[in-house]
């Protein structure tokens, strides 16, 4: 099921160094900012949108990175087709 981004209405909710924007992320993980967009809508990624910006944990789009490293050519694979240990 796909999430929208959350909402946060309480500016106390919402930790600066905890998140990072889209440009930040799409510098680290070498997508777009519309791919990381589209992510983030679908729910692959968990964002903040405050106002008209996005924002990603950078915990999690570290963790992102490091699993689409580990899975290598794999994450091109369809899931019915990959390999389980």
């Amino acid at each position: 099921m796909a999430t929208s981004p959350i909402e946060i209405t309480n500016p106390g909710e919402f930790n600066p160094g905890e998140w990072i924007t889209t440009q930040e992320a799409a510098k680290i993980t070498g997508y777009t900012k519309r791919n990381l967009t589209k992510m983030a809508k679908s729910g692959n990624i968990q964002s903040v949108k405050r106002g008209n910006m996005l924002f990603f944990k950078l915990g999690d789009i570290l963790q992102y990175v490091q699993l689409m490293q580990a899975m290598g050519t794999a994450k091109h694979t369809p899931k019915s087709k990959r390999k389980t240990d």
